[in-house]
């Protein structure tokens, strides 16, 4: 799930921790999940105007 709005810092902080997920190893289907899951986190804290750091 893509969030929607000023979603700058969380597309690179998203892009951020897929990268790392990677190079820890972790299955495509994981990394999916999380993103999923992350990605959700990002629209409701872009709504709530809050940044990434401030979670």
């Amino acid at each position: 799930m893509s969030p929607q709005g000023n979603d700058e810092p969380w597309t690179r902080a998203l892009r951020l921790f897929d990268r790392d997920l990677r190079r820890h190893g972790a299955a495509d289907r994981t990394r999916r999940a999380y993103g999923g899951d992350i990605g959700r986190l990002a629209t409701w804290a872009i709504r709530q105007d809050l940044a990434p750091g401030q979670i």
